[in-house]
């Protein structure tokens, strides 16, 4: 191993320690690890990668290339940036460069870990790893992504969770799991149509089910077998005791 992928490991073992326990007994050369990769070098020197004929990053300058991606009006105005797949992550690294200090949201899919594995030993990851905000989905299951894209902790209508994501969805990066990104995307998109669905139903009811609501709560309290009883010290939340 080279001493890229070294930084790469050390950096990637303290942020993901038992990832990184995992990985560490997966040893092998780029060349075994993906063999469809063919190893040149761009015009700047900087490595790029062409698989089945298709070039993975630019031939000419791969980190600039990278930077004007997300660098993107579209990409600034999400709370979070998802990518289908990352090549060899030039764009990855250059996400990180320009939106670590906002604390946005880095979501990384990818299914085959020997290709994040052979990634690491050509490029230099370190900044990704030190994003606040990562969610490092390598080897995941597709039915499982979507709750790591989601924000769980507040319920997900209009521009929130998956619909307050920019998707990175270059073909060269998902070329070797076509049918994996396919089924991710299938359920992100059934879910951003849900979240507009009750987006468009909470702005034409949702003044009705407070007046309702209220009016209700008002006769709760007036029946005499049930009380309103809140106690902080076990929750933030009240509970009805009948």
């Amino acid at each position: 191993m080279n001493s890229i992928w070294n930084k790469n490991f050390s950096a990637f073992s303290q942020r993901f320690p038992q990832l990184a326990e995992m990985i560490g007994e997966i040893s092998a050369d780029v060349s075994q690890l993906v063999p469809e990769w063919q190893i040149t070098n761009a015009k700047n020197n900087q490595i790029t990668v062409t698989e089945n004929g298709i070039r993975l990053h630019s031939g000419y300058n791969p980190e600039r290339e990278a930077a004007g991606a997300v660098g993107a009006q579209e990409v600034q105005e999400k709370s979070a940036t998802v990518f289908y797949g990352f090549g060899l992550g030039y764009h990855l690294q250059q996400w990180a460069k320009l939106y670590t200090k906002q604390k946005k949201k880095l979501v990384i899919l990818e299914p085959d870990v020997k290709r994040f594995i052979a990634s690491m030993q050509l490029i230099d990851w370190t900044d990704i790893f030190s994003v606040e905000n990562l969610v490092l989905a390598v080897g995941c299951p597709a039915d499982q992504v979507l709750p790591l894209i989601e924000n769980t902790a507040t319920v997900n209508v209009g521009n929130t969770g998956v619909s307050d994501a920019f998707y990175f969805d270059i073909p060269a990066f998902e070329q070797h799991a076509k049918d994996y990104f396919e089924t991710v995307k299938t359920l992100i998109k059934r879910n951003q149509r849900k979240n507009e669905i009750n987006a468009a139903t909470l702005k034409k009811f949702g003044k009705l089910w407070c007046r309702n609501s209220l009016k209700n709560l008002q006769k709760l309290t007036e029946l005499s077998f049930i009380n309103l009883y809140e106690n902080k010290a076990d929750s933030e939340l009240p509970f009805l005791i009948i």
